[in-house]
């Protein structure tokens, strides 16, 4: 089981963001109850799919740890453009729906939020990283802070064996907050991070 040590490690090497930064962050998000404690300290705890995506929502901005809980409380809280989901459900063959519903349920569900989507990935990446990584190699999370939305390109393998078949799917969710306005103090620059990045953390929760 992964600490919150080593969860920040890693996703300061994923990110690129300076480790301090990182770890200034992890302290406010876990002083404000967003991560898993069990002691004292950032090695205290296991870290959890949920710890994870708190986190990573709590850094896209790259700026000033002392806002990391107002961050993740705007950023998480964004909402599915529910015309994206529609979207799927129209264009998807029923087989497809019936596949990416056993694989991550919470990409069909009309009304969840943007720390809901990508603590549903990570579970997901923790189950098999290696298959996860097969899966979505080619997608991507894409935080605008011009426009306050994050894009997320899901490109998913729905073959019971990777890369066999003809089962891609790919698709775009846009998610938004409805009072945030632009040019906000809280958001400093546009982040991505690619699946491949979520595969590693999955792989760092799972182990035992």
């Amino acid at each position: 089981m992964a600490r919150a040590a080593e969860l920040v490690d890693l996703i300061a090497a994923l990110t690129a963001i300076d480790h301090a930064t990182v770890t200034r962050h992890a302290r406010f998000v876990r002083e404000a109850g967003y991560l898993s404690q069990s002691g004292r300290g950032l090695s205290a705890a296991h870290m959890t799919a949920g710890d994870a995506a708190h986190l990573l929502v709590a850094i896209l901005n790259n700026g000033i740890a002392q806002e990391a809980v107002t961050i993740l409380k705007h950023i998480g809280n964004m909402d599915v453009f529910k015309a994206d989901v529609d979207k799927v459900q129209e264009n998807a063959s029923p087989d497809m729906l019936a596949r990416l519903r056993g694989i991550l349920p919470v990409l069909l569900d009309r009304e969840h939020t943007f720390v809901e989507m990508l603590t549903g990935v990570l579970e997901l990446a923790t189950l098999d990283p290696a298959m996860f990584e097969e899966r979505t190699r080619n997608s991507s999370i894409y935080f605008d802070c011009d426009d306050y939305q994050a894009l997320v390109y899901f490109d998913i393998n729905l073959a019971d064996v990777p890369m066999i078949g003809e089962r891609q799917t790919s698709f775009q969710y846009s998610y938004s907050h409805p009072t945030l306005q632009p040019k906000s103090q809280h958001f400093k620059k546009s982040t991505q991070l690619d699946f491949t990045g979520i595969a590693r953390i999955g792989e760092l929760i799972a182990r035992k």
